[in-house]
């Protein structure tokens, strides 16, 4: 076979290992010489706490509740009133200033109630960033898995090649026959289109993930810590179902289910559910003047204020009726992903330990160059080797969500990616 044959068959590779590398990134050593972003898994959360619009979004929440709680306890402003009656021969004018107050007796309450209703909203907070924290952990695992799944395709690849090239120099005139071309075009192209299926995952994911992040789609990012199977600690899973009333979430409905009470206590019309007060100055022309005061009861006639308090009471039942179904959705949760992250665990370890470090391909390779096995054994182990770190990466991905969940869940540290 010719050169420029032997050229042809394998003409589809370099194409792969081009793309491969375009897929990996920046280099952080590329980054420290430019303004690019250089961020560490750890880093993750206070990045997010600065500039993450999800998380600025929960902390306006907050602000919200706050304004409505200035609103609700603000004082009605006083009216400055002016009477003028004239007849044939006598005049009368007054000032006043006439100041209404509603239901004076429960002021005490409705404060407590809508402070309440804030430390809710700030638990609530709190509970939300630690959900969204979790997602951006995954994603940053996720993402940098791809980038490793790149790399160990772009290997692949080059097995590839070097099998072509093999091939072809065990014939006296480079010919090779058309099933061992056959063969060695559709090993070429399911490399190629596994590297296009992952170079389009990890290009949608990143940039979504730079969204959540709040990292300007100008500026050049790194994610510089590596991913690698870690097992996790899950001593502790028994107790953890014990401590759900203890986190944010958990803890900010019971205070918004209280301070609802409480407020539908304060909106109840009590023995005085609101007067108006006034006061003034009144003359009578030609030579007399004096003061005028009064106070105005509501007569509680028609019951105002308990329909604003049934409102409230059933709004409070409602969450407390949601606490319970979300407690016992959360202690499910939790009991899934640890058995989950336990069974996987073994299988992940077993596979970092025996294939994530070298490639069964490199080997059979060796194997394929003194002739102890066939072309076609060769590139079918390089296709079972292509789908098992497909498999391990997309595993993995998922074991380390499954993690960075039943962190937020729980409040547990489970892995430490530190250096």
């Amino acid at each position: 076979m010719s050169h420029r044959a032997r050229r042809s068959v394998v003409a589809l590779l370099p194409l792969l290992c081009l793309f491969a590398v375009s897929g990996v990134g920046y280099s952080v050593a590329a980054a420290q010489e430019t303004d690019d972003l250089i961020l560490e898994i750890e880093d993750v959360e206070a990045f997010a706490r600065a500039s993450s619009p999800r998380l600025r979004a929960a902390a306006y929440g907050i602000d919200v509740v706050a304004a409505e709680r200035t609103s609700a306890l603000a004082w009605s402003n006083p009216a400055l009133a002016y009477d003028h009656e004239q007849a044939d021969s006598f005049r009368e004018w007054q000032f006043t200033l006439n100041k209404r107050i509603d239901r004076p007796l429960a002021r005490g309450r409705l404060r407590d109630a809508w402070d309440g209703r804030v430390r809710a909203a700030e638990l609530g907070s709190l509970q939300a960033t630690r959900d969204v924290v979790a997602e951006l952990k995954a994603g940053y695992v996720q993402v940098r898995l791809l980038e490793a799944h790149l790399d160990r395709l772009d290997g692949l690849a080059g097995l590839v090649a070097t099998a072509a090239d093999v091939a072809g120099s065990r014939h006296a005139e480079g010919e090779l026959s058309g099933l061992d071309r056959r063969l060695i075009q559709l090993a070429a192209y399911t490399i190629e289109t596994a590297e296009s299926r992952v170079r389009s995952q990890h290009g949608s994911l990143l940039a979504a993930w730079r969204a959540d992040l709040g990292v300007p789609a100008s500026r050049g990012l790194v994610l510089a810590t590596p991913v690698a199977f870690q097992s996790a600690d899950l001593q502790n899973s028994g107790t953890w179902q014990g401590s759900l009333s203890s986190m944010p979430g958990d803890r900010a409905q019971v205070e918004l289910a209280r301070a609802l009470g409480v407020q539908a206590d304060a909106a109840r019309p009590g023995a005085v559910p609101g007067l108006e007060v006034y006061g003034g100055y009144k003359r009578f022309e030609p030579d007399l003047d004096g003061f005028v005061v009064g106070v105005a009861l509501d007569l509680p006639l028609f019951a105002q204020g308990k329909g604003e308090a049934a409102r409230l009471r059933a709004e409070s039942l409602i969450v407390e009726s949601a606490l319970s179904a979300d407690r016992a959705r959360r202690a499910g949760e939790i009991a899934a992903l640890v058995k989950s992250l336990g069974e996987s665990q073994s299988l992940l370890a077993g596979f970092a330990a025996e294939f994530d470090q070298s490639s069964l391909a490199d080997a059979l390779t060796i194997s394929y160059r003194e002739g102890a096995i066939s072309l076609d054994e060769l590139l079918g182990a390089i296709q079972i080797e292509a789908a098992a770190i497909e498999a391990h990466y997309a595993d993995l991905a998922t074991y380390y969500g499954n993690i960075f969940r039943l962190e937020a869940l729980t409040g547990a540290k489970l892995v430490n990616f530190a250096p």
